[in-house]
């Protein structure tokens, strides 16, 4: 074959990927969810599973956002943004192995919203989670130069959530403090527990294929919000989803941790 056919097929390739691999994973979560049900009937519906038509829109859908974040890869969100708002800034960090510009749509809204976002570049690359939990030491110290803020709040997706987790068990940089802590997509199974005085705040979803079975999605001493209907992707992009982040940053602290399930689809 010629060079022209190989490129062609190399393209094929890695637009297809995304799609088989999400669709592969659906039908393993699929049957991890049917063998679950099979071992306790009267379990509650987190192990229900989507219909055919509902299943494929979410394939679909975490698919083209997966295409989306790779093809604006060149144009993600500013780290900071002048301006003249005030209050506890907000670090959003992007999912690991995904560039920045994955997180685009939820920083834009936020600033809008009046945030003070703060959209860091990380160590995408490191080898080690200490150096990935250095980065992030780094990122936390350069917003409290450039803020002033003692205090920010942390919004940490899958892959970069489990970063955050070992850096507040190792104690933390010092200043910045972070007082909130809220992951999307991101399983708790295994995490370290976190300290006080940070609240986690845990968004998941039952339908996520990448999640891994769901009795390890919560994380201990966290308020979990499950939702239905959307992959991790989907989950940074819907605007029910940005309402309960909206609503959970402009909360007042909390005196203990809960957990509640939302059944959105």
């Amino acid at each position: 074959m010629g060079l022209a056919t190989w490129l062609t097929v190399g393209g094929l390739g890695a637009l297809l990927a995304p799609l088989v691999g999400h669709a592969l994973a659906h039908v393993r979560a699929a049957a991890r969810k049917r063998r679950a049900r099979s071992a306790c009937p009267f379990e509650d519906d987190d192990h229900d599973t989507l219909s055919v038509a509902r299943a494929t829109q979410l394939v679909v859908t975490e698919s083209l956002l997966w295409w989306y974040a790779v093809a604006t890869a060149m144009h993600p969100p500013a780290a900071t943004a002048p301006g003249s708002a005030s209050g506890v800034p907000v670090v959003v960090l992007p999912p690991r192995f995904l560039p920045r510009a994955s997180v685009r749509t939820l920083v834009a809204t936020l600033r809008r919203d009046g945030f003070i976002v703060i959209c860091p570049r990380l160590a995408i690359l490191a080898r080690s989670r200490a150096e990935r939990v250095g980065a992030l030491d780094r990122v936390l110290r350069g917003s409290w130069e450039r803020s002033g803020a003692r205090l920010v709040d942390v919004i940490a997706p899958a892959g970069a959530a489990p970063i955050v987790a070992a850096h507040l068990a190792s104690g933390g940089s010092g200043v910045p403090v972070i007082r909130r802590l809220l992951t999307i997509g991101a399983a708790g199974g295994g995490s370290p527990t976190i300290p006080s005085p940070t609240e986690v705040i845990a968004f998941y979803s039952g339908d996520d294929p990448l999640l891994g079975p769901l009795e390890t999605a919560r994380w201990p001493g966290a308020v979990n919000v499950a939702i239905r209907g959307f992959g991790r992707l989907g989950l940074l992009h819907a605007p029910y989803v940005y309402a309960l982040i909206r609503e959970h940053l402009l909360a007042p602290p909390r005196a203990c941790p809960s957990s509640w399930t939302s059944a959105a689809s």
